[in-house]
């Protein structure tokens, strides 16, 4: 028979889970649609931009809206251990999102790096895009050549 503290515990995760997947799908959803505004746009980002601001769908500094749930996503990342070894792929999918996209939050991507290699699963996709997005954010070029926001390590 379960502890109840055990119980809380599932049940707590359970929560914690749920939240990871209904913010990745906000995050994945803004991204979607700004991205398919560039394409409506010919590739001018610019242009995009700034109508996306008029519109009132994010603002020069926070254009996806991230700043609303900034908290807690480092929150919900700070134990990243759980998260990356989840049953669930679509969890552990949508915490790796998360994190990749964390990037006013460079040491919850270290954290998630680092429990990524401490799993094991450092020949991951996910391994080797928050590693080249990490690098990238301190203006390094990138190891692995994933990210299309900075220099290639060739």
């Amino acid at each position: 028979m379960k502890s109840f503290k055990h119980f809380l515990q599932e049940a707590t995760d359970s929560d914690s889970s749920q939240r990871v997947l209904e913010l990745a799908a906000k995050d994945q959803s803004a991204r979607i649609e700004y991205n398919a505004h560039i394409q409506r746009n010919k590739g001018d980002w610019k242009k995009t931009r700034r109508e996306w601001v008029a519109a009132g769908k994010g603002t020069e500094e926070d254009i996806f809206g991230d700043a609303a749930h900034r908290e807690e996503v480092i929150s919900l990342l700070r134990n990243p251990e759980k998260l990356v070894t989840h049953s669930n792929d679509k969890v552990r999918q949508a915490a790796f999102i998360l994190a990749q996209h964390a990037d006013h939050h460079p040491e919850t991507q270290e954290r998630y790096r680092d429990a990524l290699h401490a799993a094991g699963l450092h020949d991951t996709d996910h391994f080797k895009y928050i590693t080249d997005r990490i690098l990238c954010n301190k203006g390094g070029k990138q190891q692995f050549g994933t990210q299309r926001i900075c220099g290639s390590s060739e």
